[in-house]
């Protein structure tokens, strides 16, 4: 909890002295089916990473989440170096958005804008990428076309208003995640609220789930009277994210109840769809309910409807497959930095964040620990 602790602070991104990678260079990946290799970050170490080298020899620090785009790039949350990078088709990373300086915006060229540890990274319906910038208490869109940046809720101050009214003089508090649906509605995890809100196509703001109070309360009934728990005050870590299902659901990582929570959007209903609110890593191989997750993080949906856990304390991610349970890369509760090109479960995560899922079915985990992005091939 130290280096989480000093980013909550807002400590500046790391020395940007460039070192020379050529003596001891990465593996390549094999791209066998089930193996996993470092698709980004250099050897486990943070630091702020050259420009326009291959993404395996720059380094990373902590990288908090992944996105993949339509395109294929693939955007990585450099968290505390407070600057979002592009790896593209070829393997190579540029900076897209942030300065590296702590700071709030301008809107504008998203390269001269400064972040405070923007924390999840999603694509709207026009393929615009959606940040969540945690500690700016704001949504950003930025335009990948131009790579202009604009708001899109969030008055960044850190507090609960706005209900009903234009997102944009909201108020949120440590926004986690942001996803947006097919019908064009953008849902907001506002973590520190213990909420989740969404933003209708006219540019209002609703809560839509919690009702405030951290606990754990409600499955079963209206997701506006639920409980949810995730960290929160000055020294929080990222917690409560969201992902969008195939059939009108909002996963959430609950991440302080220990479970994942599910809204069917369609009736509003919530209940659990794994964990069973105790912390642990047992129950592989059994019913998701019925298994233990520690402080889980990150979700994301697979091609099949299947559902990836950034299992964050368990230094592992889990998978959900028709209801039952099971490890798909890592060791749970054996942290390390291990396995690059064999077998995703007999590899070693560190403290993983993110995940996410591309258009052929290759899982990108931010190993955020680690200070790399992990691959695992189709």
């Amino acid at each position: 909890m130290i280096a989480l602790l000093s980013l909550m602070l807002g400590c500046p991104g790391a020395d940007d002295t460039a070192i020379d990678t050529a003596s001891d260079a990465p593996l390549e990946c094999d791209h066998l089916s089930g193996h996993i290799c470092t698709f980004a970050g250099y050897q486990g170490l943070a630091a702020l990473g050259q420009e326009e080298i291959a993404a395996n020899e720059s380094y990373l620090y902590l990288p908090q989440d992944i996105g993949v785009a339509p395109t294929g790039d693939v955007y990585v949350l450099d968290w505390n170096n407070h600057r979002i990078r592009r790896i593209d088709g070829e393997g190579m990373v540029e900076t897209i958005a942030g300065t590296g300086l702590l700071g709030d915006g301008p809107e504008g060229d998203a390269r001269l804008a400064s972040f405070n540890h923007p924390t999840s990274v999603s694509f709207d319906n026009d393929g615009n990428m959606l940040v969540a910038a945690w500690h700016n208490s704001r949504i950003d869109r930025i335009d990948l076309t131009t790579n202009l940046m604009s708001y899109v809720a969030g008055d960044g101050s850190r507090a609960f208003t706005g209900d009903g009214g234009d997102a944009k003089i909201a108020a949120l508090d440590l926004p986690s995640s942001v996803v947006q649906a097919d019908d064009g509605t953008i849902y907001i995890s506002d973590s520190a609220n213990m909420r989740i809100r969404s933003i209708t196509t006219d540019g209002l703001i609703h809560t839509v789930a919690g009702d405030g109070v951290a606990g754990y309360l409600g499955d079963g009934g209206p997701a506006l009277t639920a409980e949810l728990n995730n960290s929160k005050g000055q020294a929080a870590a990222p917690s409560g994210r969201i992902a969008i299902g195939p059939e009108g659901q909002l996963y959430i990582a609950d991440t302080l109840n220990q479970r994942i929570r599910v809204i069917d959007l369609g009736t509003g209903m919530i209940d659990t769809f794994a964990g069973n609110g105790t912390a642990g890593a047992s129950g592989d191989g059994g019913p998701a309910t019925e298994a233990n997750v520690f402080s889980p993080t990150d979700v994301a949906v697979g091609l099949e409807g299947e559902l990836y856990i950034a299992d964050t304390e368990n230094s592992c991610v889990r998978v959900v497959r028709s209801g039952t349970i099971s490890t798909f890369a890592g060791i749970c509760s054996e942290g390390d930095y291990t396995g690059d090109n064999g077998p995703a479960t007999e590899a070693r995560l560190n403290k993983p964040y993110g995940v996410d899922v591309d258009a052929e079915g290759n899982v990108f985990i931010a190993d955020t620990y680690n200070h790399s992005v992990r691959a695992v091939w189709r």
